[in-house]
């Protein structure tokens, strides 16, 4: 029977202390709603009163590499006529193979791609390309 109030004393404890930490990391943090002091859910800026021009950067969500840099999808196109053939890893044939039907591509880090077909099973393929500088002419 010791045991189980002694277990019960520091669960409430615990408790306690995880519950009375998240109120101050809400406080420091500036998530506290004025009229209770309590944590406030997080709304976007419309939901929450504000514009959205308000918002910090530091709250923005990182930018699509797409979006951040246009001409990197032109670019990967550009580099796929020039090359004419590419070639990518198939991991059905395990083997090399030639890409048929190349698209452009970037990853969600940015990194410009290339993604097809292989032409012997046609299985998806995906290979990253290095692009030459902007500033190269080839």
């Amino acid at each position: 029977m010791r045991r189980f109030w002694i277990g019960l004393v520091l669960g409430v404890t615990v408790m306690w202390l995880v519950v009375r930490r998240r109120y101050e990391l809400a406080r420091l943090l500036g998530w506290e709603t004025p009229e209770r002091g309590m944590p406030a859910r997080i709304l976007l800026p419309e939901a929450a009163g504000q514009s959205p021009q308000d918002t910090s950067a530091s709250t923005a969500s990182p930018v699509h590499p797409t979006r951040a840099e246009p001409d990197l999808l032109t670019r990967v196109r550009a580099l796929i006529e020039e090359e004419g053939t590419l070639q990518a890893y198939c991991p059905r044939c395990r083997t090399h193979r030639l890409v048929a039907n190349p698209q452009p591509a970037v990853t969600r880090k940015g990194r410009p791609a290339v993604r097809g077909t292989c032409a012997v099973c046609g299985s998806k393929v995906f290979r990253f390309v290095r692009l030459p500088a902007a500033g190269d002419g080839g």
